[in-house]
């Protein structure tokens, strides 16, 4: 391969960790800059955080770094050296080297947007102390809900807990302080996580509380690592970064700054992509303890096949009332929110197995897979055939108009 900015082929270092979805991003943003545009001999140094750059800078005389490294070993040796680098990372402050990564403040100020949008006017955020990235994104959302005038409750601890909580009969400790938190917490709050871990955390203390999600605190976490966030239960909403558009984009500084142009910002930030919405965080406020638990009634018993005469038996409320309610507060009949539901883990199953119909009907709380056709059709303008098939980037939506049974 021929370099597009001269002959000369360029040793670049890569500090990126291998072992998270955001470094992988970062490394395949890299990666496809290389490839197209220059003619990179590109080292990718494993196991960085234990090797700082005075142990490794003697046995390597490259051209350019693309880093993630804070150690204290790596922060001296850049503030001293002449080699250009980038900077990836967001767990340090202001490290007065070039930095490139995610805009933190506009990721807070989208979680924000996304539970004022759903009609929510009580918020809380739950982060890591001693992070600067959490902090950013947790005065980004804080900003956002006191712009419309909307309490905030900020809950902070360590990102790792001390070594003998890890290892004392005293583990849930953590767990106990997020339980106390929420406990003061007035539902239905919406609660932006800092990462998906910490969403993991907040909806196993809310299983421990026995607080419902998302019906009295909804919940969003930040990387949309699809692993973790279907792992969590319920599965877990959570705003979409762009690492590979930050690990093109610090690439092609890099490129340049190496061939003799130097970066005309010393900081450049990459909005996040969008938010991935899953169950933690799939509803509209709702300020009535009737219709709250109705809802989280037909959310865990959908497809065991639940009829609205069995959520009248855990709720004090004629049918003709909790209809009224339903229909003040969520726009529809507590029958249109069980096939809802049903429909819902219908397509999941459509696309990420290969079970036949009549599986997925017994699984969804069909009696008969052809009904199943019926309703799907109803709700979302296709047979479950056609959505199987559908282009796997395509935007489904129910459409309106849907009638009660």
């Amino acid at each position: 391969m021929t370099s597009l900015r001269g002959d000369k082929k360029f040793r670049v270092a890569l500090l990126i960790e291998t072992s998270s979805l955001y470094g992988r991003g970062l490394l395949e943003g890299i990666q496809r800059y290389s490839r197209s545009n220059c003619n990179w001999q590109a080292y990718l140094i494993e196991g960085f955080p234990n090797n700082p750059a005075l142990g490794w800078r003697p046995i390597w005389n490259g051209d350019g770094i693309l880093s993630r490294a804070t150690v204290e070993g790596f922060v001296e040796f850049a503030s001293k050296s002449s080699i250009p680098i980038i900077q990836l990372t967001d767990r340090r402050g202001d490290l007065g080297l070039v930095h490139v990564g995610a805009d933190d403040h506009a990721i807070g100020k989208l979680g924000a947007e996304h539970f004022i949008d759903r009609g929510f006017t009580s918020f809380a955020f739950c982060g890591f102390s001693m992070e600067p990235w959490s902090l950013r994104r947790m005065e980004g959302f804080r900003n956002r809900v006191h712009e419309r005038e909307f309490p905030c409750s900020i809950f902070e601890s360590p990102r790792n807990p001390p070594l003998n909580e890890m290892t004392s009969p005293d583990f849930d400790r953590e767990e106990i302080r997020l339980v106390e938190w929420l406990r003061m917490l007035s539902p239905p709050t919406a609660v932006m996580c800092c990462n998906d871990q910490r969403g993991h955390q907040l909806l196993s203390a809310c299983r421990s509380a026995d607080i419902s999600v998302p019906e009295q605190i909804a919940v969003i976490g930040v990387d949309d690592d699809p692993l973790l966030c279907d792992f969590c239960q319920p599965t877990l909403s959570s705003i979409t970064l762009n690492p590979e558009a930050i690990g093109f984009m610090a690439a092609e500084i890099l490129d340049l700054w190496m061939n003799g142009t130097q970066p005309e910002s010393k900081e450049i930030l990459v909005p996040p992509v969008g938010l991935t919405l899953r169950e933690s965080s799939d509803i509209i406020a709702v300020d009535d303890p009737v219709v709250v638990t109705a809802l989280r009634i037909i959310r865990e018993s959908a497809c065991d096949g639940l009829t609205v005469d069995e959520i009248l038996k855990s709720v004090d409320v004629s049918r003709s009332a909790l209809e009224r309610r339903f229909r003040r507060f969520v726009d529809h009949s507590p029958q249109i929110e069980i096939r809802l539901v049903q429909i819902k883990r219908a397509k999941k199953l459509l696309s990420e197995t290969d079970f036949p119909l009549q599986r997925i009907a017994a699984i969804t709380g069909f009696e008969h897979p052809e009904y199943l056709s019926v309703v799907f059709k109803r709700l979302t303008g296709q047979t479950p055939g056609e959505y199987r098939k559908r282009d796997p980037d395509s935007n489904q939506t129910c459409p309106g108009g849907v009638s009660d049974e």
